[in-house]
């Protein structure tokens, strides 16, 4: 009987983690690859049009934040700063160039 309990404690040990391997695994893969946009397979052409790069370059800034984030990461079309650079609003020192 102590061998039964012995060999069932083994087998339940190695199952788990088996499990624990295959979670760590597939919680390191990223849910989308990188290059979707270009690989993905749409239905129709207006899907492929709403799923392509747009025709602005992006530019990206960082803000310092309280709290307990590290930063805020913000991603936006170039036109807008252009724009609001013509009225007066935006500031170059506040965007990366």
């Amino acid at each position: 009987m102590r061998k039964i309990w012995k060999f069932l404690g083994i087998l339940i040990s190695t199952a788990v983690l088996v499990l624990v391997l295959i979670f760590a695994y597939a919680g390191m893969k990223p849910a989308v690859p990188g290059n979707y946009e270009t690989t993905v397979k749409t239905g129709r052409e207006i899907e492929a049009n709403y799923l392509a790069h747009g025709n602005c370059e992006v530019k990206y800034t960082e803000q310092q934040v309280m709290e307990n984030f590290k930063k805020y990461e913000i991603y936006y079309p170039d036109i807008i700063v252009d724009e609001l650079q013509i009225q007066g609003i935006v500031k170059g020192s506040y965007h990366k160039h």
